[in-house]
């Protein structure tokens, strides 16, 4: 009976994983990540000279009756139209208490000729993305 469940969760994950590609949604887009809920508020393009500075206000919501949710910025990349990612520079981890709500700002470095720019998100799987189809980790919030 076990063997059949860890099977079955095995190939619902598969499917979620392999269902459709990425979707690009817009800004203030709400995304579900099982309890917890990543919104990008805004974001600013700075130009340096050597390459492009990004800071992105994105906040992170906690909905949770009873667990903490602990954001590590590392959660969060960058990808641009090549399929390039970019990490965040910070590494900043914050505990969010159940219900509670916290506004990160993520600053990355981008080479000049980095182009569509999409903000993505990867934090493993947890059971409430498995019923989800994996949706959190396919969608790519414009930042254009």
């Amino acid at each position: 009976m076990r063997r059949r469940l860890c099977v079955a969760v095995f190939v619902t994950i598969f499917c979620a994983c392999s269902h459709g590609g990425v979707q690009t949604v817009p800004r203030r887009t709400v995304i579900v990540h099982d309890d917890f809920t990543y919104t990008v508020e805004g974001f600013r393009v700075k130009h340096d000279a050597r390459a492009l500075r990004l800071e992105v206000a994105l906040r992170v919501a906690n909905r949770a009756k009873r667990v903490p949710y602990v954001w590590r910025d590392t959660i969060a990349y960058v990808a641009d139209a090549r399929g390039r990612r970019y990490a965040p520079l910070s590494h900043d981890v914050i505990r969010i208490q159940a219900g509670d709500t916290a506004v990160v700002m993520l600053d990355f470095a981008l080479p000049r000729d980095a182009h569509r720019v999409v903000l993505r998100f990867w934090d493993g799987i947890f059971m409430g993305d498995v019923f989800d189809g994996l949706r959190y980790a396919r969608s790519a919030v414009a930042l254009y």
